[in-house]
């Protein structure tokens, strides 16, 4: 079990993208038993009253105002078992690959995934003819990146790390957007390394899907989630890729990867998860327990995501 204190998180009142300071929206539920990634990761008591959601007057994204170090988010995806599937059943990854190729009239593209991970991904875009590079600040993909990776490796926060300019067909970024510390700064290298007419495609949550606003935002799994800092909707996700330079030929909202391989008893599971993580924090710790991790965190299997495509 590893345990949070207060000494590990840093106060960020500004907004991500604008840097301009946000008005408080009120402080965010959190478990006891940290729920995303799935491990357990016990908090100090009064952690929830130090972080607080707030709202950029500019670009509407919320975002968290105190915010956990890079060291300890690593430390909690070290005591996390957090894996999905990237295999061919998974329709929503292949879905991803088929835009992909649908985009694409070049051979030989090139394509960087940042938040690679364990890089299933990249092994169905390379299977496909695509020349795959990856970046990632986790020891876990930099171990395993020559079996997925047919070009480069960037090791380190997308915000610091050195891209070079106009090189990549593609860059995807998939469930990756909330975690930025600097979203302006790892936006500004996405687009300066992306080529002329290339594409960005990205998924991240959705803080106006019905299950954000059922349980409202501060109450939302997705905001819960300790290394999950910043959060868009379609509106705010339009505006700094807009302002960037990007120009957004879609918005679409989707299931999140892991509702793919929900089966029954399992999206029966994920709604009782969800009704107790919204009574207590040992409530939930309790039917959690129960249920196991087989059927994921405390999220409505609705469409609160939204995956983006948007064009240089």
């Amino acid at each position: 079990m590893y345990r949070l204190s207060n000494n590990e998180f840093i106060p960020r009142l500004n907004c991500s993208y604008c840097h301009i300071e946000g008005e408080k929206t009120g402080n965010i539920y959190q478990p006891n038993y940290f729920t995303f990634p799935i491990g357990k990761v016990s908090v100090e008591k009064d952690l929830c009253n130090n972080i607080t959601l707030r709202r950029c007057p500019q670009c509407s994204m919320l975002y968290k105002d105190n915010v956990i170090k890079v060291q300890s988010q690593a430390k909690i995806y070290e005591h996390s078992s957090q894996r999905y599937s990237y295999n061919p059943s998974n329709k929503y990854i292949l879905r991803k690959i088929k835009t992909i190729k649908e985009l694409t009239h070049m051979e030989n593209s090139h394509l960087l995934d940042i938040g690679c991970h364990t890089g299933d991904f990249l092994k169905l875009a390379r299977a496909e003819g695509l020349r795959t590079s990856g970046a990632d600040y986790s020891d876990t993909a930099y171990a395993g990146h020559e079996a997925f990776i047919s070009e480069n490796f960037y090791k380190g926060l997308i915000e610091e790390i050195q891209l070079p300019d106009n090189c990549f067909d593609f860059i995807t970024a998939w469930d990756v957007f909330e975690h930025f510390y600097d979203v302006k700064a790892a936006l500004q290298k996405i687009y300066t390394a992306i080529k002329p007419g290339g594409y960005l495609l990205l998924e991240t949550g959705n803080v106006s899907s019905l299950g954000a606003r059922l349980m409202s935002p501060n109450y939302w799994w997705y905001v819960c989630g300790l290394t999950h800092l910043n959060f868009f909707d379609a509106s705010s996700i339009r505006y700094i890729l807009n302002d960037t330079g990007f120009t957004v030929k879609n918005t679409e909202k989707v299931y999140h990867k892991s509702i793919a391989s929900l089966n029954t008893i399992d999206f029966l599971k994920r709604i009782n998860k969800c009704f107790a993580f919204s009574l207590s924090s040992s409530i939930y710790k309790y039917i959690t327990g129960l249920m196991g991790k087989s059927s994921g965190a405390a999220a409505l299997p609705c469409k609160d995501h939204l995956f983006v495509i948007a064009r240089k």
